[in-house]
């Protein structure tokens, strides 16, 4: 096997590591964040500030969901040359889903937070900052 096959088995064993976990919990947030988001356009006079909050990180966690999996499909299936012919628009989305990311770090940090497991969508940072490190790799 070539060391392009190997780095692609590397990357697929990642993936399965910390992009499924990180999937398992994130697309249901997203999809609650969404409905949240339409609930609180009800009171948006009062509340402008966290209703913008939210649909930002439901648009932004949505696409970079979409963009990781498009992104880590093509680098599976078509390889290192195909992933840096990859429009900007998807590369965008990973970067806005990798901000949206951060913010779920805290409570990796922070031991005494109650749901340890809203740490789970930073798991997708590594498999993400992965995907990036290819791109501009020579």
């Amino acid at each position: 096997m070539s060391r392009a096959g190997i780095e692609r088995w590397v990357y697929v064993l990642e993936a399965v590591a910390f992009g499924l976990p990180a999937l398992l919990v994130a697309v249901p947030g997203v999809i609650l964040g969404s409905m949240l988001g339409w609930v609180s356009l009800a009171d948006l006079p009062q509340t402008p500030g966290p209703t913008f909050f939210v649909w930002l990180m439901v648009v932004a966690g949505g696409g970079g969901i979409a963009s990781w999996c498009v992104l880590s499909g093509t680098y599976v299936v078509q390889g290192h040359g195909a992933l840096r012919l990859t429009p900007l628009h998807w590369w965008l989305g990973l970067l806005a889903g990798m901000a949206v990311a951060l913010v779920f770090l805290a409570p990796l940090v922070d031991p005494s937070a109650a749901s340890r497991w809203m740490g789970t969508p930073a798991l997708l940072l590594l498999p993400s900052l992965h995907l990036l490190w290819l791109k501009f790799r020579k």
